[in-house]
């Protein structure tokens, strides 16, 4: 709907009343006017019919008509003498002997009573209005009149001068009018564009002062407004920011939704849990939102319980996940219900750790009670009597020594992997630049015992000036585990191969250990680098090893900042191969010397 401007709706009304007002005093200052002209006129009449009738008393009756004529000739009032009966005996404007009775008229009854009269009347024989102002007289009545037309045509240039003022009066009063109210209209406008600013968000937009003192307080309470919305607003923006970098920094999801379970806040650690973008689900049902049953169900406890829920459910989307999710009501001040806050935590790492933490436990316990149940059995069979027979003395003693020798191993690649595990949590390891040939060659022919004894060949292939930053010993033990472990599985005459080189590609040291021997079925391949994982146990525990070897070589390659990984086909042989930066903290180390 439009509506008018404050000018004119405010203007118009003022219009309207001054010329209604100027109407109506022009008609009563010309009614005032034109009364007081006719009692001033009527006066003058009286005055001029008492000396009429002065002058008749002077002159004898045949003269009478000839006086009033000459006094008629002299001016525009008409004078007539009537006697007692209403007969006219003489009249300026009309021969007597034409005039009927005048004995009815209202001034002549009038006079005739004895009293001076005035009477405003059309005229019975000019047919004009006319004033009358009769006197007694010893002859019956004098009259002075004059015709109304006379007195209005006197009165019209004063009448005209009265108009024109009141006018002009009125056009410099309307004038006026308008100037104030375009002044005051203008500083509103004024304030309706600082106004629309402050709406627009420029907080910081000040009113000016109008010079109305009522427009002023509003100004100054608009301004007070406007300083007061400034402030609350940075306070929020301040909140809101704090608000949102916290949803964007927190590893868990969040999902806020309203009473009709319409997503109205998710961040980005549940954008990237569901596959969504926000944009793509601010607005949305959350059973849009989030395609998973058990979810959805949950979302629906949360709505309709008084108290926080919890629940572990599964998610399959981008692999198996155990999300712990939790849920609770949105309140406002006043205790309504806004919607529910539903937060989802990643659990699968933690469930994953718990399961290699319960299996490692395990796998200890079991590596354990082997050794110690045999060392046990045979100190027992001495204790019972074999210790007084030289050959069964000698036999258990052996199996305690082959037994407790095993159980060191497991002790001292226990400790190695604490060692590891608290390099990798601290500040790192200390590298040094050495040649990379020293470190294989002495792994080599730590190994070279045991490979001869096994009638496998060891070869070498390293260049001489190949360097790297390395903590020689940690990474010698690495190569003697993958080297002793390729051993291990490869058959008499078979060759295990070192080899040592930079990547061309990526300028990084590749250390790979090559064997021909079994090879390794591909269902073991994800799991071969997990403490006390053994491909084949029962051959593993018979050539010594502790099933911690792999396991070693991965996190000394980590300390390293690298990494390790393997390819092997069954029958056909294995490939360990260690990735090493030339410089885990990005300046490439030289290669020469």
């Amino acid at each position: 709907m439009r509506y008018p401007s404050l000018l004119w709706s405010t203007y118009r009304p003022y219009i309207t009343a001054s010329v209604l007002a100027l109407i109506v005093l022009s008609l009563l200052v010309a009614h005032d006017t034109r009364r007081a002209y006719l009692n001033r006129t009527g006066d003058d009449l009286a005055a001029r019919a008492a000396a009429y009738s002065l002058l008749l008393d002077q002159q004898p009756a045949a003269d009478y008509q000839h006086l009033t004529a000459l006094l008629a000739a002299a001016s525009t009032t008409r004078y007539t003498l009537i006697d007692a009966d209403g007969k006219v005996l003489a009249d300026s404007a009309h021969v007597p002997g034409s005039l009927d009775s005048h004995v009815t008229r209202p001034e002549i009854v009038g006079a005739l009573a004895g009293e001076p009269t005035r009477a405003l009347r059309t005229s019975l024989s000019d047919k004009q209005l006319t004033l009358y102002v009769a006197l007694p007289h010893h002859r019956g009545v004098v009259r002075a009149a004059v015709a109304v037309q006379t007195v209005a045509q006197s009165l019209a240039p004063n009448l005209r001068r009265l108009l024109v003022a009141i006018l002009v009066a009125s056009l410099l009063g309307a004038i006026a009018a308008y100037g104030a109210l375009h002044g005051l209209t203008r500083s509103l406008g004024q304030m309706r564009a600082d106004a629309r600013r402050l709406e627009a968000g420029e907080l910081d937009v000040r009113l000016a002062s109008p010079p109305a003192a009522e427009l002023a307080d509003l100004a100054g309470a608009i301004n007070a407004m406007a300083s007061q919305l400034g402030d609350r607003l940075a306070s929020i923006q301040r909140a809101s920011g704090q608000f949102e970098a916290v949803l964007e920094s927190m590893a868990e999801g969040v999902v806020a939704i309203d009473r009709d379970s319409v997503v109205t806040i998710i961040n980005p650690a549940a954008t990237e849990l569901f596959a969504t973008e926000e944009a793509q689900s601010l607005g949305r049902s959350v059973h849009e939102v989030v395609r998973n049953r058990e979810i959805q169900r949950f979302v629906e406890l949360v709505l309709s319980s008084q108290e926080p829920l919890e629940a572990e459910i599964m998610w399959f989307v981008g692999g198996e996940r155990v999300l712990l999710t939790r849920g609770s009501l949105l309140r406002d001040h006043d205790g309504n219900e806004l919607g529910a806050l539903i937060v989802f935590h990643d659990m699968t790492q933690l469930r994953r750790l718990e399961n290699v933490r319960r299996e490692f436990v395990a796998n200890v316990s079991h590596e354990l009670r082997t050794p110690i149940a045999s060392i046990i059995g045979a100190a027992e069979t001495l204790l019972s009597g074999a210790l007084d027979d030289p050959h069964d003395a000698r036999r258990f003693v052996e199996v305690i020594a082959r037994h407790s020798d095993r159980l060191e191993r497991i002790i001292v690649d226990l400790l190695s992997l604490s060692r590891l595990d608290s390099v990798g949590e601290t500040t790192g390891l200390d590298l040094v630049q050495g040649r990379l040939h020293d470190v294989a060659n002495a792994a080599v022919e730590q190994v070279r015992p045991r490979a001869e004894a096994r009638a496998v060949r060891l070869e070498l292939d390293c260049a001489t000036e190949l360097k790297g930053r390395i903590n020689a010993p940690l990474l010698e033990q690495a190569l003697v585990n993958l080297l002793d472990n390729a051993v291990t599985y490869s058959q008499p005459g078979q060759t295990v191969r070192l080899t040592v080189e930079a990547d061309p590609t990526t300028d990084d040291v590749v250390l790979q250990v090559t064997d021909t021997g079994c090879g390794i079925p591909a269902e073991h391949l994800p799991r071969i680098f997990e403490r006390f994982y053994r491909v084949d146990k029962a051959r593993s525990r018979a050539a010594g090893g502790t099933g911690l070897g792999l396991a070693i070589a991965k996190h000394i390659a980590n300390v390293h900042g690298g990494s390790i990984d393997v390819t092997s086909r069954l029958g056909r042989g294995s490939v360990f191969t260690i990735h090493l930066p030339t410089d885990p903290n990005g300046d490439p180390a030289p290669n020469g010397s």
